[in-house]
């Protein structure tokens, strides 16, 4: 090894100027910056990257690595020092500065010799000021060269930056990989650069590596082999693009292509183990499809973009990531297997192709200037991961286009009922500020706002406006380059402006509920922010399109309802008539009617449901049901809404109503009277529905049923149902020994009830063992889901021990997926997490960065005031100021707010279940609130690590 490492690092120096190393002593680490941005006096045009691997870091050794970046920048304005990103973690080396006359392609030689006098890193802005012992001239036609050698470590306890992984092969050898992650400020981890995404440039990129080894980029490689074992791959100069859109791998990964395109070929590849090559077909097949579609959907043919390729790469940790050329997936996002892959999860990966594949316009063609406005590409992005399916003949079955409403929609608009929500605009300076804004505002509210605005100016209108806007090809864009396309199609249909339209709805947080009174024969409208709990202080108003129909019109009619204003739907009240608004969640708001209108809407349901269609359906039940969490109206009303469910057989309102119910339960307590009261609706409602799931013929299903299907199994098990429990026990007993397989679309509730039932130890023992012997991304996650289930607390304790010391079986990306399937599984997993992380905190914390969120999450399902209490003697027993007081405090403070909300509306929910009423409830110290803050911490959490 040692023979590798000097000849590799003699490649590497060899190619480059000499260095002058400055004297280590001024090499100083302070936290004095406050500005978190980089000045702009330097504009980058270029990157070349030499990075060596060495082989001992590839297996399992000291996780170093070496590299030499030279940038070519223009100087904008004089200075003798130079900011740019890098960890105080590197060893810089040697720095050189040189000029380069853009006429003659020739270094310039200037009068005055140039050399780092300084360098100072800044831990808090992650930046270094390189000092030089002269003030840098702007001259003309000269670019300037900067060159840094430095050595750095692979990261090995996180999943960005540049990446180390393991995974386990035959005999449990391991082997190792590693990747980058870069987004959103994490190239900085791998060389120093000017790490915002306004400065685009080219990059070109070398790495030396072992020969048994294969590097990937962005850009097609080329492979020299050394004579000792080694290999040097030189990639391809990339398009002009941001730091962030850069990636690479090196692996022992194989890959199954295609090449599509007569005139300019296109390459592409999905890479994997070569133990998962058979479960590729399906991601690499519909990839060329997908492409194909938003090619024409763009009129930007992606072989235009000057990457003439595609490579999309399993690994085994992080989640997507869109790297120009050179897409990242976690394997269960991207591999496929009729087996073992259920329908959800197909579509999964299907949207999330589609999700990455869209970003090569949205993100990495046309890139948002800074952070702060992160929803033009991930908002794009959401919409596109279900549209650009939705007209693909053969995915007709999916009803993309309806699962928006319910997945993005409903997420969106519970994430945004908060009275701490930020708007899609909101400022976002620190790396901390920048992480929280990949959250389900900037991805789901960024989908729904451009949904909503298609709406409004129709969708012919709205293409042609948005190919306008990526015509602005390898620049950084702004929310008003994009509004801009839309003043021409849009304002001739309108009485004001698209600008006064789009205002409230991109940069003030929140949205409208509407409320609907008759007034004789008419219907009044008027607006007002909706909260869950607190007051808004703001007096943000919108444009709000709403439209409408009543059963006796054959077309559906749109009225505006402006600031400050009430707006009349003339006769639309008459002859007692029922009207729904909103109609297809056209629009991004909430509707609530008064008593007489939703009166006429319960008895149509009750009467004649299939008159109402099914997203209609879902939006009054989901409406209903936050109305009533929030306030609005009474839990009782709210489930007279749900009680024509009783027929219902479409998903979408079970959809609604059983994320309605799963809120219910985690906030009562499944084994309080008002809990089994509950369970006891919910087996009324879907007793219809639920029949003859487990004889069902699957080959005779179609995608969505077979969600719905899985779906519905899960709530009836979850609510007690006899004939499901017995099926689930029935099924695993015959899956465990006979090896009869289990439909992917029930398995894990299969899984999850069998073991939440069961009083053989063996049967936890036996997916204890799967999990770590069968090799499948999808069986993993269906056990991993399912092991919190079993109510043994040792074998809760145990698993909860494993996931923070044994990484290749619970890998540190399903640590909080993990303990939220235990504290949400049952009581006795309640209170096994909240025990077990008061127990082990400082172990937690040392192991898992997001621990934090582990504490949030159990604290968001406390129901007792005996568990409050439990958490309060926990928050005493700590230091203050320290990460786990700070988020115990955080805790306790929400899951007080949590049981004050649950003890306001127990007199609701038993007037709605017909118990008897109690007054002697104990009141607890604390602001109105629910559980919907911890709601989006976790979510964000979890869009960091899918996005």
């Amino acid at each position: 090894m040692p023979n590798l490492l000097i000849l590799c690092t003699l490649i590497i120096s060899t190619a480059a100027s000499p260095f002058l190393i400055p004297n280590p002593k001024t090499v100083e680490v302070v936290t004095n910056y406050t500005n978190y941005r980089l000045p702009e006096n330097i504009i980058p045009t270029r990157y070349e990257i030499n990075l060596l691997v060495p082989q001992n870091a590839l297996e399992g050794g000291n996780p170093n690595f070496s590299g030499e970046v030279s940038i070519t920048f223009n100087l904008i304005a004089a200075s003798d020092t130079i900011l740019i990103h890098s960890l105080v973690d590197f060893t810089i080396e040697g720095v050189t500065l040189e000029g380069f006359n853009t006429i003659t392609a020739e270094t310039t030689v200037t009068s005055t010799p140039y050399y780092a006098t300084a360098i100072t890193f800044d831990n808090a802005t992650e930046m270094a000021a390189i000092t030089f012992n002269a003030t840098l001239p702007i001259i003309t036609h000269t670019h300037y060269i900067l060159s840094i050698r430095f050595n750095g470590d692979l990261e090995t306890a996180g999943m960005h930056g540049f990446y180390r992984s393991e995974y386990n092969v035959d005999n449990n050898l391991k082997e190792y990989l590693v990747s980058t992650q870069f987004e959103p400020t994490h190239a900085r981890r791998a060389f120093p650069c000017f790490d915002e995404p306004q400065y685009k440039a080219v990059f070109v990129l070398t790495i030396v590596h072992p020969t048994v080894f294969t590097a990937v980029s962005n850009t097609l490689g080329s492979s020299i082999i050394g004579s000792i074992g080694i290999s040097t791959t030189t990639f391809a100069e990339t398009p002009v693009m941001s730091t962030y859109t850069l990636g690479f791998a090196v692996s022992k990964f194989t890959c199954t292509e295609q090449i599509v395109g007569a005139v300019v070929p296109i390459q592409y590849r999905v890479c994997s183990r070569e133990a998962f090559a058979q479960k590729r077909s399906v991601g690499l097949n519909y990839s060329v499809q997908i492409m194909s579609a938003l090619d024409i959907w763009t009129d930007v043919p992606y072989s235009s973009m000057g990457i003439g390729k595609i490579d999309q790469f399993a690994t085994l940790d992080g989640g997507a990531m869109e790297n120009w050329g050179l897409v990242t997936y976690r394997e269960n996002l991207l591999l496929y297997d009729a087996l073992h892959t259920s329908n959800a999860l197909k579509q999964k990966i299907l949207s999330t192709i589609a999700h990455e594949f869209s970003h090569m316009w949205f993100g990495n063609l046309i890139t948002t200037q800074w952070w702060d406005t992160i929803f033009l590409n991930e908002g794009f992005a959401t919409y596109f991961e279900y549209f650009i399916l939705n007209p693909m003949i053969e995915l007709a079955s999916y009803e993309m286009d309806k699962q928006f409403i319910i997945d993005v929609q409903k997420t969106a608009l519970e994430a945004d009922g908060l009275l701490t929500s930020n708007s899609l605009t909101s400022e976002a300076w620190t790396p901390n500020q920048i992480k929280k804004k990949f959250s389900p505002i900037s991805y789901n509210k960024g989908g729904c706002i451009l949904r909503m605005v298609e709406n409004v100016v129709h969708s012919t209108n709205f293409q042609l406006s948005v190919q306008q806007y990526i015509s602005s090809s390898f620049s950084s864009t702004t929310p008003n380059l994009l509004w801009a396309t839309f003043k021409l199609t849009s304002e001739p249909n309108l009485f004001f402006t698209f600008t006064e339209f789009i205002d409230a709805w991109t940069n003030s947080a929140g949205y409208p509920v509407i409320h609907a009174t008759v007034n004789g024969s008419d219907i009044v409208l008027n607006q007002k922010r909706f909260l869950y709990s607190g007051t808004d202080n703001s007096s943000t108003q919108w444009y709000v399109p709403i439209v409408y129909k009543d059963p006796n019109a054959m077309t559906t009619s749109t009225v505006w309802l402006l600031p400050n204003n009430n707006v009349t739907i003339e006769n639309g009240s008459a002859a007692n008539s029922w009207v729904v608004l909103n109609q297809g969640a056209s629009g991004y708001f909430r509707v609530n009617y008064d008593t007489v209108l939703r009166e006429r809407i319960i008895s149509t349901l009750q009467t004649n449901y299939s008159v109402v269609s099914d997203i209609d359906k879902a939006q009054i039940i989901d409406d209903a049901l936050n109305l009533a969490r929030a306030g609005h109206i009474k839990y009782s009303e709210a489930f007279k809404m749900l009680n024509y469910l009783v027929n219902e057989t479409s998903y979408y309102p079970w959809k609604a109503a059983i994320s309605g119910f799963n809120f219910l339960a985690t906030r009562v307590g499944e084994e309080s009277e008002v809990g089994r009261s509950l369970n006891t609706k919910i087996l009324e409602l879907i007793e219809n529905v639920s029949n003859g799931i487990s004889t069902i013929n699957w080959t005779e299903v179609d995608h969505v049923t077979g969600i719905k299907l899985g779906m519905i199994w899960t709530a009836a098990c979850r609510a007690g149902q006899t004939t499901c429990i017995t099926e689930s026990t029935r099924l695993f007993k015959n899956f465990k020994i006979n090896g009869t397989s289990i439909n992917p679309n029930i398995r894990k509730a299969v899984y999850c009830n069998a073991l939440r039932h069961s009083t053989i130890a063996s049967d936890w023992q036996f997916l204890w063992n799967r999990l770590q012997t069968f090799d499948d991304p999808h069986e993993s996650l269906y056990i991993r889901d399912s092991l919190g289930c079993t109510k043994d607390r040792n074998r809760l304790m145990f698993l909860l021990d494993q996931s923070i010391t044994n990484p290749s079986v619970i890998r540190i990306q399903d640590i909080l997926p993990l303990w939220n399937s235990i504290y949400t599984s049952s009581q006795v997993g309640l209170q096994v997490a909240l025990e077990h992380f008061t127990t082990n905190h400082a172990n937690i914390i040392q192991y898992y960065p997001g621990a934090s969120s582990i504490l949030s999450g159990i604290a968001s399902v406390l129901s007792s005031s005996g568990e409050i209490q439990q958490l309060e003697t926990f928050l005493g027993q700590q230091q203050n100021g320290t990460i786990v007081s700070e988020a115990a405090s955080a805790a306790l403070t929400s899951a007080k707010e949590n049981l004050e909300w649950q003890q306001s509306i127990e007199g609701d929910l038993r007037t709605a279940f017909g118990l008897p009423q109690i007054n002697n409830i104990e009141p607890v110290n604390g602001s109105s609130s629910t559980y919907a803050k911890m709601f989006l911490l976790i979510l964000a959490s979890l869009f960091v690590i899918y996005h």
